[in-house]
């Protein structure tokens, strides 16, 4: 696969991991090893420059679901230098997130490196001239928001 051209970006966009504390969901389905498999598949994709992860990390809204994530997720961005950034969706809890991701904004090297972007739950990060805000828009409770 052949680099991006000079002035682009390329994002790795995971969306919906649903890891659980358990290692399976309801219906047996092990998210942790679909993640490892996505990852693994795009291990020679060049020119990453951020690993965005857009909701529903945690599908029973769990600190161990949402650890399970940023272990994985955190090891396959540090081996390529690049941040890595997460947001939450209707199955997470936004007290659990916190506790884990912090503002969601993870540098190269893990520290959360993301800026609060006023009070309606946002953060902000600057990547290879990119910005890049995620919102927060969960509704607890409610699959809308």
């Amino acid at each position: 696969m052949a680099e991006p051209p000079v002035g682009t970006h390329r994002i790795l966009h995971l969306s919906d991991p649903h890891l659980t504390a358990a290692g399976t969901d309801e219906d047996g389905v092990d998210a942790a090893a679909a993640l490892d498999r996505i990852l693994y598949d795009v291990r020679f994709v060049p020119g990453i420059d951020a690993v965005v992860v857009s909701g529903d990390i945690a599908d029973d809204g769990s600190a161990g679901g949402c650890a399970g994530v940023l272990d994985r997720v955190g090891a396959f961005a540090r081996e390529r230098g690049v941040p890595h950034i997460y947001c939450t969706g209707n199955h997470d809890a936004r007290d659990t997130f916190a506790a884990v991701f912090g503002t969601g904004h993870r540098g190269p090297d893990g520290r959360d490196t993301g800026e609060a972007a006023g009070p309606e739950r946002a953060a902000v990060s600057h990547v290879s001239g990119l910005r890049i805000i995620t919102l927060d828009s969960l509704v607890p409770g409610k699959v809308h928001g």
